[in-house]
């Protein structure tokens, strides 16, 4: 999970990783046209599913620190998430 309040920290986070992780967090992911994605999840057929929309950066295909929070923020208004949610595993 990408922390909204952190100090800032160098790094970019590659598009392929950032599939993985919203697959690994139950979303689908539909390509639209150009470079916009559409992300959406619900835990059961009766739950709302809300879709979310992010855009594959490009040319370098990596998401700067800075859009990874912003994706972040994002997450945490529709959802409710926060870091402390979420572990790295080993």
């Amino acid at each position: 999970m990408f922390i909204p309040s952190a100090p800032p920290q160098p790094g970019k986070v590659h598009w392929d990783d950032f599939l993985y992780a919203m697959r690994r967090m139950r979303f689908t992911s539909q390509k639209l046209q150009g470079s916009a994605w559409r992300f959406e999840r619900g835990e059961t057929a009766t739950d709302v599913k809300h879709s979310i929309l992010f855009h594959e950066p490009h040319p370098r295909n990596k998401l700067s620190l800075f859009q990874a929070r912003s994706i972040g923020r994002r997450l945490q208004r529709l959802y409710g998430w926060d870091g402390n949610m979420f572990t790295l595993q080993s």
